[in-house]
């Protein structure tokens, strides 16, 4: 039996430090990520502000291609898609805001997520 124990405790030691490691790489990526999200939306800024200046902008005759609006609930779910432990409602808002470019309130936020964990798309912890 001591065997066991033994064999369970240097299993369970080792588990913890492969996924302390794996969170602090994941910690990291997800600051790059973020980091060039933000370059990208000014890259997006600056490109507009240049078509503007320059008369490049398209002309009022032609039509711009409607682009589907994305759901508070879809942003949800896919920013969720990455992280899979979870995140907390606060991390779920700021991670939309900034990846998606939204400007989602917690009071508007709250809702959706009832509504996912209704729908059985989102488990509670």
């Amino acid at each position: 039996m001591s065997d066991l124990k033994d064999f369970l405790r240097r299993r369970r030691d080792l588990l913890e430090a492969r996924l302390e490691q794996q969170r602090l790489q994941s910690a990291e990526i997800q600051k790059e990520i973020i980091k060039i999200e933000a370059e990208l939306r000014q890259i997006r800024t600056v490109e507009r502000t240049i078509g503007k200046v320059n008369g490049l902008e398209r002309e009022p005759h032609v039509q711009r291609r409607q682009v589907a609006k994305l759901t508070i609930k879809d942003a949800v779910l896919a920013t969720l898609r990455d992280y899979p432990a979870g995140l907390t409602a606060l991390q779920i808002l700021a991670e939309i805001n900034t990846r998606f470019e939204m400007n989602v309130v917690r009071t508007s936020l709250s809702p959706q997520l009832s509504r996912l964990k209704r729908d059985g798309k989102l488990a509670a912890n």
